[in-house]
C-alpha cells in the first residue's frame, strides 16, 4: 500500500510525503504524482521518504528517471541505502 500527501508551501515549494511501499502498481501512482507536481512548477520537487518501508526494482527505476527533478529531504534508513548510488554521478552513466 502507498499513501501520498502533498504539502504546498507559501514560498512555492512542494513536498510529497510518501508512506508505505513503492512497488508494483504503486510505482505508477507515485510517478503520476511527481510528474503532476513537476509540471505544475515544482522543480526540484521535495520528497519525504521517512515512512517508506519497501522499494522494488520498478521503484528504483522510477527514482533514476526522476532524480534530476527531485530532492530527497528525509528518508528512512532503508530508502537511504537503496538510493545512495543515485547520489554518485558515476551511477547515472
Amino acid at each position: 500500500m502507498l499513501r501520498l500527501e502533498r504539502a504546498d508551501a507559501k514560498d512555492g515549494t512542494v513536498t510529497l510525503h510518501v508512506h508505505g511501499r513503492i512497488g508494483g502498481e504503486w510505482v505508477g501512482e507515485l510517478e503520476r504524482a511527481c510528474r503532476d507536481a513537476i509540471e505544475a512548477g515544482a522543480n526540484p520537487l521535495g520528497l519525504d521518504l521517512t515512512d517508506v518501508t519497501y522499494i522494488d526494482q520498478a521503484g528504483l527505476a522510477l527514482f533514476r528517471r526522476l532524480w534530476p527533478h527531485v530532492t530527497v529531504l528525509r528518508s528512512s534508513l532503508f530508502a537511504a541505502e537503496l538510493l545512495k548510488p543515485l547520489a554518485d554521478p558515476a551511477a547515472h552513466r
